[in-house]
């Protein structure tokens, strides 16, 4: 991510489009803690990407918008639409997905005034420009759990607070209490459907609530 940050750093990015998609079913199966109370639902991949988002972008960026689809019978959101901007304009938007089948898609493209940056595979692929700069095998949780050693060893603890304030937590805040959200005028539209009874089904297709700032009648919260 040094790379992508520093390219950026010496840009003015225009718009960026992330897309986190993965299949539930593959990496939580048979989890129902995820579509519990704390258990972030598409967030908890989701974090990664504006994890990475707050890192390499050069400016701060604010939710203005967000569509979350929230099933009735859980807790939590299985997908989620976000748009952000920056204090220079830049359009941000992301689209998170916990019903896409297949291989996963974690993948940020970015329009600067001097070309287009792509980091995909989680990361792991920089392309700038259409040349391919880095590409490396998957070592998240490896390069994770040795900064803790590192942390551990020098006894230090580590925080960055801006990537918290675009945690699943902010996104919550929303959800619980929208008329006292003020970053950017954010407004949030809340889409329910069902999570199927077995876990080889998905919820597409299926009869879908639209409610803004609060959850229908009827159904748990």
């Amino acid at each position: 991510m040094a790379q992508a940050q520093q390219w950026l750093k010496e840009r003015q990015v225009q718009r960026v489009e992330i897309e986190w998609k993965e299949d539930v079913r593959v990496w939580h199966p048979g989890q129902a803690w995820i579509w519990q109370p704390g258990g972030m639902g598409v967030f908890d991949p989701g974090i990664n990407a504006l994890s990475i988002a707050t890192a390499i972008l050069p400016q701060p960026f604010f939710l203005q918008r967000a569509r979350l689809l929230v099933p009735s019978n859980a807790q939590t959101p299985i997908a989620a639409e976000l748009a952000f901007t920056d204090p220079k304009g830049a359009v941000i938007a992301a689209d998170f997905d916990f019903r896409q089948s297949g291989p996963p898609t974690w993948d940020m493209h970015i329009e600067t005034d001097e070309g287009r940056l792509s980091l995909t595979n989680g990361g792991c692929r920089l392309v700038i420009n259409d040349e391919v700069i880095m590409e490396a095998e998957e070592r998240e949780y490896q390069g994770l759990y040795a900064r803790f050693a590192e942390l551990i060893a020098n006894k230090r603890s580590e925080v960055d607070v801006a990537r918290c304030a675009r945690s699943p937590m902010h996104f919550y805040t929303v959800i619980v209490k929208p008329p006292t959200l003020s970053l950017s005028n954010a407004r949030a539209t809340f889409v329910y459907s069902r999570l199927p009874s077995t876990r080889r089904d998905t919820p597409a297709g299926l009869p879908s609530r639209i409610a803004s700032g609060r959850r229908p009648s009827g159904s748990a919260w």
